[in-house]
């Protein structure tokens, strides 16, 4: 007893003050960013909370919903800088998409004195001023020259690569490990922490931190799926079998087992002892690929050929790892290496990291369980390319194994967290306390911007359901283009749709005059070429599913913004109907926020304006069931009309 006591005594002397830490945030601010620099309001308030919980062991889990325009980077920037330089708590800054990491690599990049470190993807980010290859094949990757010794000008010297002195990927990596706050995305984070990390061969550089910082928190859940997901082509079963062809010369010279005389030697397994004729592995991997695209397979069948498909890759991984330490012995000796053998070089690289991922899904179904396996057949609308994709189905312990566990506290901040016990559930806050009954600290900042010219017209007659569309679609479309044309003949806007499908119906039906002006893309890539477009046009409508997030069209860019449909998730999609029997509330509060999201295109600053139309009658119930998403100041903007 007297020991608790002594103990809860010492721990009341150690508690740190908001006083002093709000003392540390002025003097961090002035000394790293600018004498100048000014909080947006609630800003300050939500960084001293932040780093009063962490320091004083109060919240492991803060989710923070904040509307555009406050300032979510500064907080997490700020937040994550003064617990490193003053309180010694590094940590990482996790980010959604390349767009939000541009906007954090300029603020970094500008302001030195932080010392902060970000760091991209190897893949398609950075390029090898040697070979021209990207930094996944640099040259200094082939010869397989550890990163600590890159990182040492006498060491990369001594190795024969003076060049890593001044390679941009070298540099930023050498300083996102050193720094105590690395901003990078999600996906990033998971690989380095799931996968560079559990190899036991090597050391890591990537320490577990004490906090992770998670913008645009309400993505994790979705990025998590998609990092965690199996996916066949047939392009990719047409590499596997290109790798085949490729080493399989060199196979016969190295595996001296293949031609083993000696029958009481069993020879080792490798692809070309499994499938000594190229015709065989063929069959196999068609037989694999036809049964997959089967819909009516059970799970354990799917389950099965999976496993099948991963133990033939795992065979083709062997050969590429003894590949890859030849050439790697050989650019250390200096011998020369032709182009041929660069190219197979890659497509081992290419196996590597397509394995990546079915190694993380068998993680995640084995840790999660079997039960959880879904099996999705998915056509593009474009070319009618085939995807297979396995998931796995049970997100939250997913979110908190990959994400959430390598790290003691949580910073969350989003626009849009949605319902809160919905999002506390699919992201697996219940398993980051003891004994799972974790909890979390919940806090939503008012919006400082002047809706007064943004109202929300809300028009309840017409429904756009599966049974009704036929009926009421053609009503809704009369009732778009009459608002353009009456209201926004010289306005640029967005034409929010729900489907590829709709968006072509109504571009189709559209008058000359609308028509000149509406730009409809078919896919992402088209989307971001248009996106582009649309800013430099006078007054260009674009028109299409998915604009509710990712897309900046501040004042002249969108003063108009009309959602046809409301964007439920398609219940044709097996992973919709399995998530809404795990995650009951998980349905509406994602279309929700998806609303939300896409209203908060068409005000991006203080004094930005748009008007907002939904169309679609079954807003109505939608928002009557999840009104405590919507902030107070969206609730004023709201007229319905019958």
């Amino acid at each position: 007893m007297d020991f608790y006591i002594l103990y809860n005594i010492n721990v009341s002397f150690m508690m740190i003050s908001k006083s002093e830490i709000e003392n540390n945030v002025e003097n961090w601010v002035k000394e790293k960013i600018s004498e100048k620099f000014k909080f947006r309001i609630f800003q300050k308030e939500r960084i001293v909370d932040i780093i009063y919980n962490i320091v004083n062991d109060k919240e492991h889990n803060q989710i923070i919903e904040a509307p555009t325009g406050s300032g979510k980077s500064i907080i997490n920037i700020v937040s994550a800088g003064v617990l490193a330089d003053y309180y010694n708590k590094e940590s990482y800054i996790l980010v959604s998409d390349l767009y939000l990491l541009e906007q954090y690599e300029k603020f970094i990049d500008k302001h030195t004195k932080m010392n902060f470190g970000a760091i991209r993807g190897q893949t398609g980010n950075y390029m090898c001023d040697i070979n021209g290859n990207d930094i996944r094949n640099a040259d200094c990757r082939i010869a397989k020259i550890d990163w600590p010794k890159l990182f040492n000008r006498v060491s990369a010297i001594k190795n024969g690569y003076k060049c890593a002195c001044t390679c941009e990927y070298v540099e930023r990596r050498k300083k996102a490990v050193e720094a105590k706050v690395t901003l990078m995305t999600y996906q990033l984070f998971m690989y380095l922490m799931n996968v560079v990390n559990s190899n036991q061969s090597k050391r890591s550089s990537w320490t577990t931190r004490h906090i992770i910082f998670c913008d645009e928190c309400h993505n994790i859940p979705d990025i998590v799926q998609n990092q965690y997901s199996a996916c066949i082509t047939m392009k990719d079963i047409e590499r596997v079998e290109e790798i085949y062809d490729k080493m399989y010369n060199r196979e016969i010279n190295l595996f001296s087992d293949i031609f083993n005389d000696n029958d009481d030697e069993e020879p080792s397994e490798n692809v070309y002892n499994k499938f000594k004729e190229k015709i065989v592995l063929h069959d196999k991997l068609m037989e694999i690929w036809t049964r997959m695209n089967f819909e009516t397979n059970s799970r354990d069948i799917d389950y099965e050929l999976l496993q099948e498909y991963t133990n033939i890759l795992t065979l083709f991984k062997s050969i590429c790892d003894s590949y890859e330490d030849e050439i790697a012995e050989k650019k250390r000796s200096n011998l020369p290496i032709s182009k041929e053998e660069v190219e197979k070089f890659k497509l081992c690289s290419w196996l590597h990291n397509y394995m990546c991922f079915f190694g993380d899904f068998w993680t995640a179904i084995t840790e999660a369980g079997s039960e959880y396996l879904i099996k999705q057949i998915n056509i593009s609308n474009k070319d009618s390319h085939v995807t297979v994709v396995m998931n796995c189905i049970k997100e939250d312990y997913m979110c908190y194994r990959f994400i959430l566990s390598h790290q003691p506290y949580h910073v969350m901040t989003s626009a849009t967290v949605g319902l809160l016990s919905s999002f506390e559930e699919n992201i697996g806050i219940r398993y980051t306390g003891m004994n799972n009954d974790g909890t979390s600290n919940f806090v939503r900042v008012p919006s400082t911007f002047d809706f007064s010219r943004s109202p929300i017209y809300i028009y309840n007659k017409f429904k756009m359901s599966y049974k009704t569309k036929s009926a009421v679609f053609p009503k809704i479309i009369d009732i778009t283009y009459k608002i353009l044309e009456k209201n926004f003949t010289d306005s640029k806007g967005l034409i929010q749709t729900g489907s590829y499908e709709n968006a072509k119906i109504l571009y189709n039906a559209a008058p000359a005059s609308l028509k000149e002006r509406m730009l409809l893309y078919n896919d992402s890539g088209e989307k971001r070429k248009l996106i582009n477009e649309h800013k430099i046009r006078n007054n260009s409508i674009l028109i299409g599913p998915s604009l509710s997030e990712g897309i900046d069209l501040p004042d002249e860019g969108c003063r108009f913004i009309i959602i046809i449909k409301v964007p439920y998730p398609s219940l044709g999609n097996l992973l919709v109907k399995e998530k809404m029997k795990l995650f009951p509330e998980w349905y509406k509060s994602k279309t929700s926020n998806m609303i939300i999201q896409g209203i908060g295109r068409g005000n991006r600053s203080e004094n930005d304006y748009c008007t907002t139309f939904i169309l679609d009658g079954a807003f109505k119930d939608l928002y009557m069931s999840t009104e405590e998403q919507y902030s107070d100041e969206m609730k004023e903007r709201m007229k319905f009309y019958n």
